[in-house]
């Protein structure tokens, strides 16, 4: 130390000690995730300290982070702390992951169990080694997955549940039908839902069937979300068609008949009468007989019938009349009362027969009748008796005579009575024929027989004058008689005439002088001849007046007398009325055509008058009617119809009855006329009556039930005939279109009363789901983290894709999300798509000291690198 110029010194000695080195070791640990590890610190003489996280416990250190951790081991000798460092690295593997998935089985089934996400081996809690077992026991399987990295083994397990759902079981009835017979076949035992297969008509558990075949019935559950299934078969077995015929038969009366029943394979029985004989019948009366076939197969009886029609033809009656007849005669026997053919014994087909017998005796005859009918031929019998009595004997002898003289005939050897074909009886007749002429005498014993013989009477010349005249003759005029052939002339005619004029003339001709008129002329030679002549006096009857009187409307006929070909008639009367037809025709008569009317009948130059006196009577007014309440015949109660118009007459109801007013309980037209004496007013207006009865409640359908949109649907009421529909909305109508939501009904209403209303039909509306749009509060996932999804802009109910439901859900597996908003409307379009990936396992950082030691006072650097994060 130099002070005040002068340099002094002092001296010491310092002793410098170097400690023994520190040292400190420690470990590298390698763990699974999730695990924690010791780092150990050895060697340290003194106490160590830990520094990049864990728990320090003295020389360990629990850590469970990837990383460097550093020990540093102080040592305080000779008053000096010195210190060394080791660093041990901590490797934390990445994650193992496995899930297996749950699955519900149906008893007897087989599932699979799938340990998915195992990037090593996987080992089941049941001994298998692979990623997939096959299972079908209920428990609960874990699969555990073994990754060994870094050297290090890890694991992680997840556990599969396996529900064995109940059995199911159905049972169906096995059954036989008849042939064309409807069966049910029911399945029991199900606790579920039944669907058939193999036909028929399916009712829930019962199938109604009527064909042979095997149906299945398939019981289906739906337990754990899981449907299962079993099946039973029945057998319908249809028995063969069963068939009986019978036939027809047509018998006469009084026989007997066989009814065969043919095609059965079994045993008939007959019901209706009859004699039954195993498969026939024996019967004798008319009607319908009935057989029946059973059949009894496969356990089952079945059967089948058939009628048989027997018809008895009517008795078949003939009846004959017995004949007598004289020997020669031919006489007709003539069969009766018979409806068919005729067939007599002599082979003769006709309803009668000419018989003939020339020897006296009785014979005998027989008809027979045959009738078909319906293809059956029946007979009826009748005996005849034809009796021959023998022929009397006569003679006559000819005769001659002058034409004008006369002359006997005598008939001879008859034993009976004489009668001549002039018609004189007696054994002698007188005659003066004008010709030469054959006279019969006819000789007829009591028995009726007769004999003949003929006398011929030769007539000589005699005078034939000729006479005429200029009928016919109109009353009034002259008659002309003419007469040649003689010399002298002698008439007679009418009323007493006589005159001996040749050619004599009568005027004025009366009908008095109409007739014949006969002239008797002689010739020079003494001989006489007749003539005679007819003269007619034409007349027209006289025609009869007459009155008559009509209605008013009605059509008034004229007729005249019909005086033949030639007449020419002309009618006339009031307002200058004239026809020329014999009947005349004034249709719809008014008063105006009051009057009389004559009728002037000309023919052949003569005519004849006559009138009739026409009265024309006021027709009525044609009345009104109306119906005095209901007009519809409701449950029996009659309706009142009320007839006016008619004050000064009777009314007449179109069904008979008479009055104002009348209570009708039948349906039908009704009217009305208004009768006044002989006149009849017009046909009232017609009022129809019908009956009916109080509707029931129509039936409703819609096309359909929910209205999307602004979507309208169809209501569309039926049975309600010849009512009115009147809907809850007021409208009326068959159908009504609506839109909006509500409970709608529909009542009928006739003349009878309203049905109550219809089964309600409900609709309800609503708008189509909107495309919702969804959100993910985190795009990736570190192991145990979880993401929250947001779906927005549903108007309706969200349906994630992972089958979660709500506008927001929590995820905790990676994966991609979308989301569906469903309402009554429907299912929206799919939203946008999120994608949610795994996050990276941060690696462990390294870190590097500025300096491994430092002195109380210093600092030191550290450097973390390799860190992918924060």
């Amino acid at each position: 130390v130099t002070l005040n110029g002068k340099a002094c010194s002092a001296s010491d000695a310092g002793t410098v000690i170097v400690n023994p080195p520190v040292s400190v070791q420690v470990n590298d640990v390698v763990l699974c995730a999730g695990e924690t590890g010791t780092l150990t610190a050895s060697g340290c003489a003194g106490t160590v300290s830990w520094t990049g996280g864990g728990t320090p416990n003295g020389s360990s250190l629990s850590v469970n982070a990837t990383g460097t951790y550093t020990a540093t081991c102080t040592v305080t000798l000779n008053g000096k702390a010195c210190s060394a460092s080791d660093a041990g690295t901590v490797i934390v593997n990445p994650p193992v992951s496995v899930q297996v998935n749950d699955v519900v089985l149906c008893a007897g089934e087989t599932g699979t169990l799938t340990a998915s996400g195992c990037a090593g081996t996987v080992s089941w809690s049941n001994g298998a080694t692979t990623n997939t077992i096959s299972v079908s026991t209920a428990g609960t399987y874990t699969a555990t997955c073994f990754v060994t990295t870094n050297g290090k083994e890890c694991s992680a397990s997840d556990a599969g549940t396996v529900i064995v759902n109940p059995p199911v079981s159905v049972q169906v009835n096995d059954i036989i039908l008849c042939a064309g017979e409807t069966g049910t076949l029911t399945a029991s035992g199900c606790t579920g839902t039944i669907t058939w297969t193999g036909g028929g008509t399916p009712s829930g558990s019962t199938l109604s069937v009527n064909a042979t075949g095997t149906y299945t019935a398939i019981c289906k559950t739906n337990l754990n979300g899981k449907e299962c299934t079993a099946s039973d078969d029945a057998t319908v077995i249809v028995n063969p068609v069963v068939t009986v015929l019978v036939n027809d038969i047509i018998i006469c009366t009084g026989e007997t008949g066989i009814l065969t029943a043919s095609g059965c394979s079994g045993t008939v029985t007959w019901t209706g009468g009859g004699t039954p004989n195993g498969n026939t019948l024996s019967v004798n009366t008319m009607g319908t007989y009935t057989a029946t076939c059973k059949v009894l197969a496969n356990g089952k009886e079945c059967t089948a019938t058939d009628n048989g029609k027997v018809t008895v033809n009517p008795p078949v009656t003939v009846s004959v009349n017995d004949l007598t007849l004289c020997a020669g005669e031919t006489g007709k026997l003539i069969a009766t009362g018979c409806s068919g053919t005729v067939v007599w014994s002599t082979g003769a087909t006709a309803t009668s027969i000419n018989v003939i017998e020339n020897t006296a005796g009785t014979y005998s005859y027989t008809a027979t009748c045959y009738v078909t009918i319906g293809g059956k031929t029946c007979t009826g019998r009748d005996n005849a008796t034809l009796t021959i009595n023998p022929n009397p004997k006569v003679k006559v002898d000819d005769a001659s005579v002058c034409k004008g003289a006369s002359v006997t005939l005598t008939a001879t050897e008859c034993a009976g009575t004489i009668t001549w074909n002039t018609g004189v009886t007696g054994s002698s007749i007188t005659v003066s024929p004008n010709i030469n002429t054959t006279y019969t005498a006819t000789c007829t014993l009591s028995t009726g027989c007769k004999a003949t013989d003929t006398g011929t009477v030769e007539v000589l010349p005699v005078l034939i004058p000729t006479i005429g005249s200029n009928s016919p003759v109109c009353e009034g005029g002259i008659i002309n008689l003419t007469a040649n052939g003689g010399v002298n002339y002698f008439w007679k005619g009418p009323n007493g005439y006589t005159s001996s004029v040749q050619n004599p003339v009568i005027n004025p001709a009366t009908t008095a002088h109409q007739g014949v008129y006969t002239v008797t002329v002689t010739n020079s030679s003494g001989c006489t001849g007749t003539a005679t002549t007819a003269v007619t006096i034409k007349t027209l009857p006289p025609i009869t007046s007459s009155n008559a009187s009509i209605c008013e409307g009605e059509d008034l006929k004229l007729t005249a007398p019909d005086f033949g070909v030639g007449a020419t008639y002309q009618w006339t009367g009031p307002n200058f009325f004239s026809q020329n037809d014999r009947v005349v025709t004034i249709t719809n008569t008014t008063l105006a055509n009051k009057g009389v009317y004559t009728i002037t009948i000309t023919k052949d130059g003569c005519s004849t008058s006559a009138t009739v006196t026409i009265d024309i009577k006021e027709k009525p007014a044609t009345p009104t009617i109306g119906v005095d309440g209901p007009d519809t015949i409701c449950d029996n109660t009659p309706v009142k119809l009320t007839a006016t118009g008619c004050t000064t007459g009777t009314i007449v109801w179109s069904n008979g009855q008479m009055g104002t007013s009348i209570n009708v309980s039948n349906e039908g037209t009704y009217s009305v006329i208004c009768k006044v004496g002989d006149c009849v007013s017009g046909t009232s207006n017609s009022i129809v009556i019908k009956k009916g009865s109080k509707p029931n409640p129509p039936h409703v359908t819609t096309d359909k039930e929910i209205c999307c949109d602004g979507a309208t649907a169809k209501l569309t009421a039926t049975g309600c005939t010849n009512g009115t529909l009147n809907w809850s909305t007021g409208a009326i109508g068959s159908t009504i279109q609506v839109a909006t939501s509500g409970t709608y009904t529909v009542t009928c209403t006739n003349n009878c009363g309203t049905s109550s209303n219809s089964t309600p039909i409900i609709i309800r509306t609503g708008t189509s789901p909107t495309t919702p749009t969804i959100a993910t509060s985190k795009d990736k996932l570190c192991v145990g983290e979880e993401a929250t999804l947001t779906a927005t802009g549903c108007n309706g109910t969200v349906i994630w894709n992972n089958s979660a439901t709500g506008s927001v859900i929590t995820v905790s597996i990676p994966g991609t999300y979308t989301a569906v908003c469903n309402n009554i409307c429907g299912t929206s379009g799919t939203s946008n798509v999120i994608t949610i990936t795994p996050g990276d396992t941060p690696s462990a950082p390294v870190i590097t000291p500025s300096s491994t030691s430092i002195c109380s006072g210093a600092s030191a650097t550290l450097t973390a690198t390799g860190c992918n994060g924060t």
